[in-house]
């Protein structure tokens, strides 16, 4: 992971752990970027099988006095993530929310983007999730790259309506003017193929193939 800033581009944050991330801010484009990498060591590996499913709640609500920042005031019901991804997102959360907060109230019309690749394309969005219920108008953009299935077919349904993704397909001549999630994945990839949909996983987001 970088950790010096270049330009415009600025590093306001970075985390190695288990699973690891950096924050940083793009002047030049307007954007606070959330880049979280993939899979490399042993211990991400052994995260990427844990493959059963654990219900899906949102991670703020693990904190003291929620409610006076987010905008939202029920889970999504019945909803199921694999659960590595999940505890991934956990210690993201953990060591880095309090960071992308912060810079995001710093600089209000600034786009917040968040981006991974492979495991990291697969916490991307639980991470982003947070930020889409937070009581602000901003547009925030999920991309990954190459990202395995995340959760059950109501996790995929509820994270579509939240990111407006039929809207996005349906207007995808005339570009992202709302927050979106979107998912590239190459055609010679087996990991988006995974878990498969026998085991109960699903994917959602915008696919870009």
């Amino acid at each position: 992971l970088c950790s010096g800033s270049s330009g415009n581009v600025q590093v306001e944050h970075v985390y190695r752990g288990t699973v690891s991330g950096v924050l940083f801010r793009d002047d030049d484009h307007r954007e606070i970027v959330v880049a979280l990498k993939g899979t490399t060591s042993d211990e991400e590996w052994l995260m990427d099988f844990k493959i059963y499913p654990m219900p899906y709640h949102f991670l703020s609500k693990r904190k003291k006095g929620w409610r006076k920042y987010f905008s939202f005031d029920s889970d999504c019901r019945g909803c199921t993530v694999h659960k590595g991804f999940y505890d991934g997102s956990k210690e993201i959360y953990d060591n880095m929310f309090a960071q992308i907060a912060e810079l995001a109230h710093a600089y209000p019309d600034y786009t917040l983007v968040v981006t991974g690749h492979s495991l990291g394309g697969a916490i991307a969005p639980i991470i982003a999730n947070e930020l889409l219920f937070l009581p602000a108008d901003r547009t925030i953009t999920v991309i990954s790259f190459g990202s395995p299935k995340i959760g059950n077919k109501l996790f995929a349904k509820w994270v579509d309506e939240a990111w407006n993704t039929r809207y996005h397909y349906d207007n995808l001549h005339s570009g992202l003017h709302k927050s979106a999630y979107i998912r590239v994945s190459h055609k010679d990839d087996v990991v988006p193929l995974l878990p498969v949909k026998q085991l109960g996983f699903y994917h959602c987001g915008i696919d870009l193939y």
